[in-house]
């Protein structure tokens, strides 16, 4: 042990008194870096939901007091969980564990750190791509745009299809209707008589109400009629979207 004499080495030897003692009370006074105004306002600010807010107030408790381990965990936390900042979440963390502090939970900060490096890893880029990868990937696009386009012109072809089965009507009101419709296209009169002539009487059809789980098919076996059938005598249905008491009309057989 070196002791000084005189007036300054008194001063001398008081500080590093002082500066030893810090350095093992470190872990001592973790309760008064909890106390820091700074730590309190982001605490606050974590339970108002103001995470960025919180970020901000901690990261100035560093600047009063860079060696805060509570400082540096609540940072890690928020970086991870709400800010998706790893490798800010990484480095906070690995602060906390190298200062002296007051935890049981040493292995599930690790844990943690580990968590964050294996969400760094899938950032990271695997090279260059090379010329059979990109000739790959642009047969794919290529692929991908003919499914596209054959899925477009397929949905094209069943509205088409659609549209001619439900031509027919199916009682008197919707012939009328139809009536009405041709002669603003400028049909004749007398061959939308005819065809209307030609549609079955309301006498050949009944009315079914529309229950759960029931579709086309399931109706159409029920009365024993064709499902083209119960298309036809239904003009405008959409067999995918029946409504629970939904009226349809049954044909006769």
């Amino acid at each position: 042990m070196i002791f000084l004499r005189g007036p300054l080495g008194g001063v001398i030897s008081c500080l590093l008194c002082l500066g030893l003692t810090g350095c093992f009370l470190s872990g001592e006074n973790q309760l008064d870096e909890q106390k820091e105004p700074h730590f309190l306002t982001g605490k606050k600010r974590m339970n108002s939901l103001d995470h960025k807010g919180a970020v901000e107030a901690f990261e100035k408790a560093l600047e009063i007091n860079p060696r805060s381990a509570s400082a540096h965990f609540e940072l890690a936390l928020l970086f991870e969980q709400k800010e998706d900042d790893y490798a800010a979440a990484v480095y906070h963390y690995d602060r906390f564990l190298r200062l002296p502090h007051k935890s049981d939970n040493d292995k599930l900060v690790a844990d943690h750190i580990n968590y964050c490096k294996q969400e760094l890893a899938k950032t990271v880029s695997i090279g260059p791509v090379s010329q059979a990868m990109q000739r790959d990937l642009e047969r794919l696009r290529t692929l991908e745009t003919e499914n596209a386009e054959l899925k477009r012109k397929l949905a094209h072809y069943e509205s088409r299809s659609q549209a001619a089965t439900n031509v027919v009507p199916s009682a008197s009101t919707s012939s009328y209707s139809s009536v009405a419709s041709q002669l603003s296209r400028g049909t004749s009169v007398q061959s939308n008589l005819d065809s209307t002539a030609r549609l079955p009487t309301p006498t050949m059809v009944k009315p079914h109400s529309v229950t759960a789980g029931e579709n086309p098919t399931v109706i159409a076996k029920k009365y024993g009629v064709s499902v083209a059938a119960l298309l036809a005598a239904n003009p405008g249905l959409d067999a995918k979207r029946l409504r629970i008491g939904q009226t349809l009309n049954i044909p006769a057989h």
